[in-house]
This record gives structure tokens, C-alpha cells and sequence, in this order.
């Protein structure tokens, strides 16, 4: 009896350590598994970075190289545009001419617009940062835009119209107005019509001041709207007189306010879903210089 006892156990024990030692080798062979997929992963993660790169060089040498040759391009057509265009001599030539400018000074557009966003996103654009005065940008919306305000028959109203010496922003000054403000008073006009109006607001409230650009414009679908930022998706669209973008313009404006520590925002109507009370709002929104 006690033998039958001793022989359970000793059959127990061997189930008991066979079960244990065919644990320990599913376990040896689970933490293979995982080592050689984190193996795995870790080169295709090495593969993706080394191709990441690789596609970064080719972009960086593309757009360096193509906007050269496209400067060479457009400097020529500019040198025979003074000699040839107008004259009334040959009219094919000069409409051929004049095609050539436009499409080369618009890749021009795009390659360096890609290059800002690079730089931006790599922490590689030079920033200046200055106080800007914002009673600098009445002068500068006037000597930039009145001419175009003229010819669509655009009304222009800046509020408040003495703005304060105090009000100030720390900017890339060359930056928020050659690019920021030109880009956004550029899209105001070319989506309005003749007879309406474009507002350029700013208002301070404590250390916060918002600069607020309102036209009365065709306005932004909504579905399209909730792309305006976006670069990877196609978003520019022919204005109230035909006029062409290349797309780059407001994720190039995000991008530079962002790094300029400020925000963004943009609410639109069409005129589709609102033709009586239809446009588009950018708002943009800093913290004041501290004096």
C-alpha cells in the first residue's frame, strides 16, 4: 500500500516537472519569438529612417536644383520680355513669353515653399526675432495691396486706425509680414468680389493681442476647410478672377506662426450654404512684447 502511494507520487512529481520544463521551453521559445520581432522591427524602423533620409537628400537636391534652373529660366524670359513682349511684332511670342514667366515663377513658388516647410519641421529656419511695432503694418498692407484693392474694386478698412505705439510683438519681423500677413491679405482679395470689403482687425486684451483678416469673400466649403492646413492634400482653388495658388500657402503660414509661438485659426461660410451673409475669418493670436 504505502509502495502504491510512493509510485503516485514519484508519477506526479515526473508530470509535475515534465509540465514545468515544457513551460520554461514555451516561454524560452515565446521570448525568442518576441526578441526576434523586436529584431525585425528594429530593422525595418532603420530601413524606413535610412529611407526617410535618403528621400530627404533627393528632395533637398531637387528643389535646390530645380529652383536654379527655373531663376535661369525666369531671368531670361524677363530679359526678352523687355525686348519683345508688347512690341505688337509677333503676339504668339509674347504670349508664349509670358506663359513661360508665369509657370516658371510659380514652381519657383512651390520649391522654396517646400524648403521653408522642410526647414521648419528639421528646427533649420533662421528666425530673427525682433519687436515688431504693429503700427508698421498699416504702411506696409497699403504699399503692398493698394494697388490690387483698386483693381478688383476692394474696400480696405484696418481697426483701429491710429494704432498704439505700445503694441507690440516679438516676431520675425520679415517673416510675419512677407509671408503671414501677405499670404492671408493675398487670399482675402483673391476670394472676394468687386464692391465688398476686407478687414484687418487688432484688438488687445491684457497681453494678448489678436489680429483678426475678414473679407466677404466666396468663402471655404466646410469639408475643405478642415483641410486648409493640410499639405498633403489638394486645397487650392481658383479665385474670384481666375487667379491660381499653389496650395503651400496656409500650411507655410501655420508652420511660421507656430514656430513664432503663436496660433491660428480659421472659421469660413460659402457662399454656396450662405449666399447672404457668406466669407472667411483668420485669426491670429500672440503674446504681446513684454515691456
Amino acid at each position: 500500500m504505502r509502495k502504491s502511494i510512493v509510485r503516485k507520487l514519484l508519477k506526479q512529481r515526473r508530470k509535475v516537472n515534465q509540465y514545468k520544463q515544457e513551460t520554461r521551453m514555451l516561454q524560452e521559445k515565446m521570448i525568442e519569438k518576441d526578441r526576434l520581432r523586436v529584431r525585425e522591427l528594429d530593422e525595418k524602423n532603420k530601413e524606413m529612417t535610412r529611407s526617410n533620409e535618403e528621400d530627404l537628400t533627393l528632395l533637398r537636391v531637387l528643389t535646390h536644383d530645380i529652383n536654379n534652373q527655373l531663376m535661369v529660366i525666369s531671368a531670361s524670359v524677363d530679359e526678352h520680355t523687355l525686348e519683345d513682349i508688347n512690341t505688337g511684332q509677333n503676339p504668339e511670342l509674347d504670349d508664349t513669353l509670358k506663359l513661360i514667366r508665369r509657370s516658371s515663377s510659380r514652381v519657383i513658388e512651390i520649391t522654396q515653399s517646400v524648403t521653408r516647410m522642410r526647414q521648419i519641421d528639421e528646427g533649420k529656419y533662421p528666425m530673427k526675432f525682433v519687436d515688431f511695432k504693429l503700427n508698421r503694418l498699416p504702411g506696409f498692407v497699403h504699399e503692398t495691396f493698394d494697388h490690387l484693392f483698386k483693381k478688383k474694386r476692394i474696400h480696405l478698412k484696418i481697426v483701429p486706425e491710429v494704432i498704439p505705439e505700445s503694441w507690440s510683438l516679438k516676431v520675425d519681423a520679415t517673416l510675419f509680414l512677407h509671408t503671414v500677413i501677405n499670404n492671408l491679405v493675398s487670399n482675402a482679395l483673391k476670394f472676394s468680389n468687386p464692391e465688398s470689403t476686407i478687414w484687418v482687425e487688432i484688438t488687445r486684451e491684457d497681453s494678448m493681442i489678436q489680429i483678426d483678416i475678414k473679407d466677404q469673400g466666396i468663402g471655404i466649403p466646410e469639408d475643405l476647410c478642415a483641410l486648409i492646413f493640410r499639405s498633403d492634400v489638394p486645397t487650392t482653388r481658383q479665385g474670384t478672377h481666375g487667379e491660381s495658388g499653389t496650395g503651400f500657402g496656409m500650411p507655410l503660414v501655420k508652420k511660421f506662426i507656430e514656430a513664432m509661438g503663436g496660433t491660428i485659426r480659421i472659421s469660413s461660410r460659402s457662399q454656396d450654404d450662405f449666399p447672404e451673409a457668406h466669407g472667411t475669418t483668420v485669426t491670429l493670436l500672440f503674446h504681446g512684447s513684454q515691456k
